[in-house]
């Protein structure tokens, strides 16, 4: 069969030259190369995009620039309808716009075919394609006559979306074009991946810094190694130090009453040893003399060997249980953000020799000298962490086994001792025969972006632990008045054993409830009902009685 860029026609039964074969495998491993070249520029762009909106622009403009195309979109999936949303284009009217405006599993569009099969879907000439005869009339009208989808899916499967790109007249993209779309593809359900994670993460934190702050808490974290107390604003403010200064443990255990210090640090003590919490309450001296009783409860922290190495908590001044209307808390960390890091390697691998051969940037990822010799097989599997030895042999094996694309992420361990996160892609390049003869791949460090993530989890397990702890009850409702999540002394203190099917109204008319005097408060009255008719209530003191001890506490509500 001829290559997709030779025309000419050899006689029947006769055999191409060999420098036929020659040229033609020398053209298609050209053609790999540059192709691969836009993609890894492409893959770079891509990863420094720093919002969702940004990226989705970058993405479609990026796959047209590959295959040459005339007009695109990009499609985000709604998992709850089940739908492709057009999220940008490119040379669209609205009448194409309306007409695909929502497209699910059962359309018969490129875009539908691709979500219902997981896999490029390839129109090359609408008007003889028959299951795109309803929607030749936009095509008409748009002015195209072919169509590539390729789906953008995650990790675990799900789809994200879509890229499509359309061209004027009847197309069918190189083989090597399309598999770089595909690749590229990934990188760009990745990026889309990321952005949402980070949007989820970012509002988690929003919600949890609101009960922090409506809790009246201040956090603090004391180092078990060098003793140092790293504390909040609030948390000096309730301790009553200056809010900007260095406190040092021992002017901490200074300020605590002197009949409480030692049952202080025996409950401290006791929960080091226990690797546990603790929760204690005992007074403290103000600098002006003043005496204050404060909560304090905290968690252990250990280290990957189980020592531990600090403890984390929270503070709140129970003197008052009345709460300042301020800015109560500041998250300790701000969140990390994952960086895209936008240097990217190329290598190819010769099956037959084990041979490779790197690209400049390449040498600067392993920090080996590009002037040197060429880098044997072996020799680069010995960067690899003892850790993640195996693992990365037997992907790699099994790409070759499968003769599939080989997709991997390790760590490497450099002669001075640093480790740094790669990725790698690579797909297998076939001879005329349609053997593999050799991998063309990409390898990222992605150190920053790894290191990013764990942050993410750390402060996401922090602020967790911050809110379990807490003692005071604390809720989030949505609009219609629907329990959104209940903190453990919450859960505790109404008797919930869940609250999926709870709203705030159903649980204030369940609770006994009264004025501070003692009298009946009508249940319109009840703060968080207040709060959904749009009032903002602060501390509105009130009777309650817990139906889980049977006691009548007295409380101030914020809502």
């Amino acid at each position: 069969m001829p290559s997709e860029s030779d025309n000419t026609q050899s006689p029947p039964g006769a055999c191409p030259p060999a420098t036929s074969v020659a040229e033609e495998r020398e053209h298609e491993l050209a053609t790999e190369v540059r192709v691969l070249s836009r993609l890894h520029e492409a893959n770079s762009r891509l990863w420094g995009m720093r919002s969702l909106d940004e990226g989705l622009e970058e993405m479609l403009a990026a796959t047209m620039e590959l295959l040459g195309a005339d007009y695109g979109n990009v499609q985000l999936y709604d998992a709850r309808r089940e739908v492709l949303n057009i999220a940008v284009h490119r040379g669209f009217g609205p009448a194409f716009l309306d007409a695909f405006r929502e497209v699910g599993v059962q359309h018969d569009s490129a875009c539908g075919r691709a979500l219902r099969a997981g896999e490029q879907a390839l129109i090359e000439d609408v008007e003889i394609d028959p299951p795109f005869a309803p929607y030749r009339p936009i095509a008409r009208a748009a002015g195209y006559r072919a169509v590539l989808s390729t789906p953008l899916t995650g990790r675990d499967g799900a789809p994200l979306g879509m890229i499509s790109v359309h061209f004027r007249a009847p197309h069918r993209p190189l083989e090597s074009e399309r598999r770089a779309v595909d690749v590229y593809a990934r990188r760009a359900a990745d990026f889309i991946a990321r952005c949402r994670q980070e949007e989820a993460l970012e509002l988690q934190a929003e919600h949890l810094h609101l009960a922090l702050r409506s809790a009246g808490l201040g956090t603090w974290r004391h180092d078990l190694n060098t003793n140092a107390i790293i504390g909040s604003p609030d948390c000096w403010r309730i301790l009553g130090f200056p809010a900007d200064g260095d406190i040092s443990y021992d002017q901490f255990l200074t300020a605590v009453h002197p009949e409480d210090r030692s049952r202080l640090l025996d409950t401290v003590r006791g929960a080091i040893e226990s690797r546990g919490d603790f929760d204690c309450e005992y007074r403290i001296r103000w600098p002006d003399g003043a005496l204050r009783w404060v909560r304090v409860a905290a968690q252990v922290r250990v280290s990957a060997s189980g020592d531990p190495i600090r403890l984390d908590g929270v503070v709140g001044d129970i003197t008052e249980r009345k709460q300042r209307e301020e800015n109560l808390l500041k998250t300790q960390q701000r969140l990390a953000e994952a960086q895209a890091v936008a240097h990217l390697g190329s290598f190819e691998y010769d099956m037959a020799t084990r041979q490779v051969v790197w690209s400049d940037e390449q040498y600067r990822i392993f920090r080996r000298d590009p002037a040197g010799p060429a880098p044997q097989f072996d020799e680069i599997l010995g960067c690899v962490h003892p850790e993640d030895m195996a693992a990365t042999r037997q992907a790699f094996a099994a790409a070759l086994e499968r003769e599939a694309d080989f997709e991997h992420e390790h760590r490497l361990r450099h002669q001075d001792g640093q480790v740094r996160w790669v990725r790698h892609l690579a797909h297998p390049c076939r001879d005329a025969e349609g053997r593999v003869v050799c991998y063309l791949g990409t390898t990222q460090d992605i150190t920053d972006r790894k290191l990013g993530e764990l942050a993410l989890q750390s402060e996401r397990e922090q602020l967790a632990a911050l809110i379990d702890s807490a003692t005071d009850e604390i809720w989030l409702a949505d609009a219609d008045g629907r329990l959104l999540w209940v903190n453990p002394a919450g859960l505790r203190a109404f008797g919930l054993e869940g609250y999926s099917d709870t709203t705030i109204k159903r649980l204030a008319a369940s609770l006994d409830i009264r004025n501070p005097d003692g009298a009946p408060r009508p249940l319109e009255d009840a703060p968080p009902l207040r709060a959904l008719r749009g009032e903002s209530v602060v501390h509105q003191e009130e009777v309650v009685h817990l139906p889980a001890t049977g006691e009548y506490r007295h409380r101030s509500v914020i809502a």
